[in-house]
């Protein structure tokens, strides 16, 4: 029987070629995975520390809603640099999207064990009509993230009758 003799010289090393391809596009869908996965792991670590800075403004709209209870509405001090101003008088108010402005005139509310400052509230007494109506005010709260530039404001109107 004779077989037919394929002659080392007329291998063109086509499976070579084909194995490095493949090799190459299983190397570019690594890298594009380890990539995505890593963009992913960023924007989860950014919306919890956005998370940790609202929920550090709203502990402070809540320390800032106590203080406004705590206070008998009539003694509730309405002074610059107190954190309380009155928004039917000339008294010079920051704006609260002003964010350097936050360190001056505003209220501490307690440390948080993982953020970089501490919440910070005003309070704005926007109505007050007599002695027998209920007393307005505008809350305004600042809470800081994790990171130094992550920062949340919330504001809310909160009434209170005065007795």
């Amino acid at each position: 029987m004779n077989f037919p003799h394929h002659a080392p010289d007329r291998q063109r090393g086509a499976a070579l070629i084909i194995g490095l391809i493949m090799l190459l596009i299983l190397t570019l869908l690594g890298v594009t995975a380890i990539s995505n996965v890593t963009l992913q792991e960023r924007m989860s670590g950014s919306l919890m520390d956005r998370n940790l800075a609202f929920q550090a403004a709203e502990m402070a709209l809540r320390r800032a809603e106590d203080h406004v209870n705590k206070k008998n509405n009539a003694n509730l001090d309405v002074e610059t640099g107190t954190a309380v101003y009155d928004l039917n008088t000339d008294t010079p108010q920051p704006a609260p999207s002003d964010i350097d402005a936050w360190d001056d005139g505003y209220l501490s509310a307690p440390a948080i064990d993982g953020i970089s400052s501490a919440p910070r509230y005003r309070i704005e007494r926007q109505i007050k009509v007599s002695d027998s109506q209920p007393a307005i005010y505008r809350l305004s709260a600042i809470g800081y993230g994790n990171r130094p530039g992550t920062t949340v404001v919330l504001q809310t109107t909160f009434g209170v009758p005065v007795f």
